[in-house]
């Protein structure tokens, strides 16, 4: 507090950080919320036009970790298999240790699960552009919450892929449709939303184009430089 007491602003990158700061005495006024990145709109726009898919294709993209519930996205796809549906679930990222070497263990048992490396910027926003959903399934912990979910903003960014996650931590501010948030740990809630939006296309195309808007909005480079700057050139304007 001794060193937050001095400073005339501070980002935090979500409203439950704002809350901590000021649960410890920072004045508000002092108090902004962020995104504390933005993205590169120049490389999206190359898929942007790409045929959406109306197979039921599920991806996800980050850590292979607990946190990040991915034992619960396999839970989901063979609820999906169980129901009729004929998914494809793509998990792109890096792990390590006993959970890492179990998913993969898992899923070598099951047809249509994919294990890929990480995805460079540019191909995984093409990859996004094929797939018909983006699933952050974070599960929050003793020692740990979702802080902002990237990858879901990213995602958001491409018209042809709706974005799903869970309510763990700062997802639903980032989603910001309460549509689109599933209840964290539940694989028959992420379950019920894929169903539904599988079974109602033209809402799915909607909301997916809304959310590209969106992402458009808040979380572009231009968009997020904007709110920083406008901070900044205030703070040295009441400094004069």
């Amino acid at each position: 507090f001794l060193i937050t007491r001095n400073l005339d602003l501070i980002i935090c990158g979500n409203a439950e950080c704002k809350k901590i700061f000021i649960d410890k005495g920072v004045k508000r006024q002092k108090l902004v919320v962020y995104p504390q990145m933005g993205m590169d709109f120049s490389i999206i726009k190359k898929f942007k036009n790409n045929m959406p898919s109306k197979e039921c294709s599920i991806i996800y993209c980050g850590r292979i970790v607990y946190e990040k519930g991915i034992h619960i996205l396999i839970k989901t796809f063979l609820e999906l298999q169980r129901n009729g549906y004929k998914p494809k679930l793509l998990l792109a990222g890096k792990g390590k240790g006993k959970y890492f070497r179990e998913i993969k263990k898992e899923i070598k048992k099951i047809k249509n699960i994919n294990l890929i490396e990480t995805l460079s910027k540019e191909k995984m926003y093409e990859t996004f552009s094929k797939y018909t959903f983006f699933v952050l399934p974070s599960i929050t912990t003793k020692v740990w919450k979702e802080q902002f979910g990237f990858t879901i903003a990213e995602s958001m960014s491409l018209p042809q892929i709706l974005s799903l996650g869970s309510n763990s931590g700062a997802i639903p501010e980032v989603l910001k449709l309460k549509e689109c948030v599933f209840e964290e740990n539940d694989y028959l809630s992420i379950f019920n939303k894929i169903k539904y939006f599988m079974d109602n296309p033209k809402e799915k195309a909607a909301i997916s184009l809304l959310q590209s808007e969106i992402a458009l909005k808040n979380y572009s480079n231009e968009a997020v430089g904007k709110l920083y700057g406008q901070s900044l050139s205030k703070l040295l304007l009441d400094k004069k």
